[in-house]
């Protein structure tokens, strides 16, 4: 399991994480998902 971290910034003050939690198979394309739109802060396992 993996704690995807992540805040958008249109909407979300810098300060703010949202957390996704993903399952191995699913980490990589939530992921690349978030990084896609500049979402993605880091990636920590659980």
């Amino acid at each position: 399991m993996h704690a995807l971290v992540w805040n958008n910034p249109k909407v979300h003050t810098p300060d703010r994480e949202k957390l996704w939690h993903a399952c191995a198979e699913h980490r990589v394309p939530l992921s690349e998902f978030l990084d896609l739109r500049g979402f993605l802060i880091r990636v920590d396992p659980c």
